[in-house]
């Protein structure tokens, strides 16, 4: 024990005064260590000054003015803990670190940048049955993941994320300007955009790339019920549809119709890398209930179909077959050789031989492009005497005779051009 108590006079009255002794001689001892001498659990006094308690001869803690000093203590033996869980409180890890411990392990780490857990993939925010109310972040806040693998950012009203793929699981969506889902006809998607202003309505897919592949949007359909595993489909099945519905003021189409439509069907032998296909151009009817009808159908064969009218309102336009779908032949021998042709339209050069006046020539044009019930017309295109012959034909399956007339009294040797068109026709 320090030596040298002595005892002051005070206006207030007397005190006693004890040297300042150190941590492993304290100036006040208490009395139940194993003989004097050994005594080292006291209170003792420093120059700084201040007043620490010792316990075992090494310092537990110290008073000064306006704060209270502890050993650095770890994780195991936390400096300040609790009566019944002395490995569970607070330490020093490090030069301004303050460490939480729990079940003598770190648990979590703050300095004064980072609060931290204690080890990679460590400690939970929360847990499944008790969980935080809100997390406030500042304006340029990220949601780190995996040291920068994925990164939730926000900044001036823009929240991105980088790194990786948004995905949302089977039976959940996402609604982009409204609170809520809003049916339209007979289904409520799971994705869905919402807006006041054409742009806040407006989807937008854009292809930045030194190449020639363009934005895609695709449709997929499988007859699996499982999503990631294949089923084959059945022709007929519907492939996608793209549907218009407008607000018949109750709301999008009470009669959950849509007033346009386009729908992809399968159509055809479904096997093994061949899944032909057609396309329904539809309109629904100015009736009550509207009924979607299809108007147009363009089958795998590329052929189209048209319920209603094919009308060309174009001064200088119309309706005819394009580049590639003519031909040209030159007729041999005589006027009644026959040609082959197997264009839906052409030019047919014919021989210079004579035909008397007044005198009906026939030749066949075989084309495969024409059927029995079709309607052939020919017309003096160019080369001799125009208005001299007129003509007629008579179709037949894979085939026409076309018959030349001359009109005047006297022969005529001419290599006169007609061109031929094939109208489609049927008879019900």
């Amino acid at each position: 024990m320090a030596s040298g108590i002595s005892y002051r006079r005070f206006e207030q009255g007397t005190a006693l005064v004890f040297p300042l002794g150190t941590a492993a001689d304290p100036s006040i001892l208490f009395g139940n260590d194993n003989a004097w001498g050994g005594l080292n659990d006291g209170i003792y006094g420093t120059t700084t000054p201040s007043v620490a308690i010792s316990i075992n001869g090494t310092k537990a803690i110290e008073f000064k003015a306006g704060a209270m000093e502890f050993p650095d203590g770890t994780a195991a033996l936390p400096s300040i803990t609790f009566a019944s869980d002395p490995d569970t409180g607070l330490f020093s890890s490090s030069a301004n670190v303050l460490g939480f411990a729990a079940s003598g392990a770190v648990e979590m780490l703050l300095s004064g940048t980072n609060l931290t857990p204690g080890a990679d993939d460590g400690s939970a925010l929360g847990s499944a049955t008790v969980s935080w109310a809100d997390l406030f972040l500042a304006t340029g806040g990220v949601i780190n993941w995996a040291n920068g693998d994925v990164t939730l950012t926000m900044a001036a009203n823009l929240l991105t994320l980088d790194g990786g793929d948004l995905l949302i699981a089977n039976g959940f969506g996402q609604v982009i300007g409204h609170t809520a889902q809003i049916a339209a006809g007979a289904v409520t998607s799971e994705f869905q955009m919402h807006g006041t202003a054409p742009a806040d309505s407006t989807a937008l897919l854009a292809a930045w790339s030194a190449d020639a592949v363009p934005p895609r949007l695709y449709f997929a359909k499988s007859r699996s019920a499982t999503i990631g595993t294949f089923g084959i489909i059945t022709t007929g099945d519907n492939l996608g549809e793209i549907l218009a519905f407008g607000d018949d003021g109750v709301d999008f189409n009470s009669n959950a119709n849509a007033s346009a439509a386009i729908i992809f069907d399968s159509a055809g032998t479904i096997a093994a890398d061949r899944v032909p296909g057609q396309i329904l151009l539809q309109t629904a009817t100015d009736a009550a209930p509207s009924v979607l009808t299809t108007a147009v159908t363009i089958s795998p064969a590329q052929n189209a179909t048209f319920v209603g009218s094919v009308l060309s309102t174009s001064a200088t336009k119309g309706i005819g077959y394009g580049t590639g779908a003519g031909g040209t032949v030159t007729q041999g021998t005589n006027k009644s050789t026959g040609v082959t042709l197997d264009t839906i339209t052409g030019i047919i050069t014919m021989v210079n031989s004579a035909l008397a006046g007044d005198t009906t020539v026939a030749f066949t044009l075989t084309d495969s492009a024409i059927a029995a019930t079709d309607a052939v017309i020919v017309l003096h295109e160019s080369v001799g005497t125009i208005g001299a012959y007129s003509f007629g034909s008579t179709a037949a399956g894979g085939s026409a005779v076309i018959s030349v007339h001359n009109n005047t009294a006297g022969s005529l040797s001419e290599a006169i051009v007609l061109r031929f068109v094939v109208i489609k026709s049927v008879n019900a």
